[in-house]
């Protein structure tokens, strides 16, 4: 049921594959345009292409040589604390990814609004956020009063700064013009070890929170 996470990246590797594998489970069209929001080096991308995903765009604020080569149709170099998004970009996208992101943000419901306007009517955008609510955070604030997923930071790094409890989250989408139509159950994973895949679990031990956002249709202000 639980085996030992090898490599220092296994927890992340595997975020990715259950978010491609709820991805495809929605029935996403593979041949829309998609980007990919926070892509990082791009290994989210690589997946999606390895699962028959093309045209794959993506923006972080790494710089461009920073990037995996062949796997992103374009790149966007953007710093999603102090630029807006859509300034940046100018298409609109049938599929919007922002994994593991928005909790290492200072303005994550901008993000998301910037999300809401570059996303087409029938699209959908997917985001995965750290789970502050499962068993294991509730006892390390019971215990410390803080999550050991959200610690002191160093001059710079780019830790976790904005927590996301399930009705904050509802209430930043709402802000957004969004709405969640489905909501992904995940694996646990404690102090080295993680739940084999296909074991998925509900918020309650899911290390990962995965959400399916729709745009919510605007008033057409008829009379």
């Amino acid at each position: 049921m639980i085996r030992r996470i090898r490599k220092p990246d296994g927890t992340q590797s595997r975020r990715h594959q259950d978010l491609v594998d709820f991805i495809k489970a929605a029935g996403a069209r593979s041949d829309g345009a998609i980007l990919d929001v926070g892509c990082g080096t791009g290994q989210l991308a690589k997946l999606m292409r390895e699962s028959g995903f093309g045209d794959i765009h993506g923006a972080d604020w790494n710089a461009p040589a920073s990037v995996l080569p062949d796997v992103l149709a374009s790149y966007k170099q953007v710093d999603l604390n102090e630029e807006i998004l859509e300034d940046r970009i100018d298409s609109k996208f049938d599929l919007i990814v922002c994994s593991d992101t928005l909790e290492h943000l200072e303005r994550p419901a901008r993000v998301l609004r910037s999300m809401r306007h570059l996303l087409k009517d029938s699209g959908s955008i997917y985001v995965t956020i750290p789970n502050c609510a499962n068993v294991f955070q509730r006892l390390s604030w019971l215990l410390t009063g803080n999550s050991f997923r959200y610690r002191t930071e160093k001059p710079g790094e780019f830790g976790h700064i904005s927590l996301f409890p399930s009705q904050v989250m509802t209430t930043l989408l709402n802000r957004a013009g969004l709405q969640c139509v489905r909501k992904g159950t995940g694996f646990a994973a404690m102090a080295g070890f993680i739940t084999n895949k296909g074991i998925k679990l509900s918020d309650f031990w899911s290390y990962v929170c995965y959400y399916e956002l729709k745009a919510v249709a605007k008033d057409s202000g008829a009379a």
